[in-house]
């Protein structure tokens, strides 16, 4: 809830920067939310998208389309893809998985982020 009340004035701001320099405002929005636990997605989409729309409306922003990204860090899902002779390697960074593990009646993948060469990243 804390977090609500300082996202509006902040977005509004930023939103207001951008029309500053390109005399509008942006027709399409990319909103990443980080630092969400699964139990906790109904909330933020109750609340924080709610205020996202409040802002847009504040600021007349009719027409804007919003993608609104909540980013799931603590999986304990772990992929490997199968190396001909080899055996099992861990998937490049950049690798989507977007089938076979993911909820189907939700748009959730799976990135590979960074490289792993020992250990846990």
């Amino acid at each position: 809830q804390e977090l609500v009340k300082t996202l509006q004035p902040a977005l509004e701001e930023a939103l207001n920067e951008y029309k500053k320099k390109n005399r509008q405002y942006p027709k399409y929005v990319i909103f990443y939310r980080d630092g969400v636990g699964e139990g906790q997605i109904k909330e933020v989409k109750d609340n924080e998208v709610a205020a996202v729309k409040k802002s847009f409306t504040n600021l007349g922003m009719k027409d804007v389309k919003m993608s609104f990204i909540v980013v799931l860090k603590r999986i304990h899902s772990r992929l490997f893809y199968e190396v001909p002779n080899s055996g099992l390697a861990n998937p490049p960074p950049g690798t989507v998985v977007d089938t076979g593990i993911t909820h189907k009646d939700s748009l959730e993948f799976f990135l590979v982020s960074q490289n792993v060469n020992q250990g846990t990243a």
